[in-house]
């Protein structure tokens, strides 16, 4: 399987979206809502609600 986003070289460091590598490397689901991620082990839709309660909560 190959990476569908494209990658990025910069000054001999390799960048890789983090849920490209999620997804394909380590085999978890991603789901994304209102610039919120969501990564888990099992099949999971992240709606729009909890994802500002997630930013809320996780806002330093």
């Amino acid at each position: 399987m190959a990476i569908q986003k494209p990658c990025i070289l910069r000054c001999g460091i390799l960048y890789i979206q983090l849920a490209e590598l999620c997804q394909i490397v380590m085999e978890k689901q991603v789901s994304f809502a209102d610039d919120v991620m969501c990564i888990t082990d099992h099949y999971a839709v992240l709606g729009k609600y909890t994802a500002r309660m997630l930013e809320n909560f996780l806002a330093v």
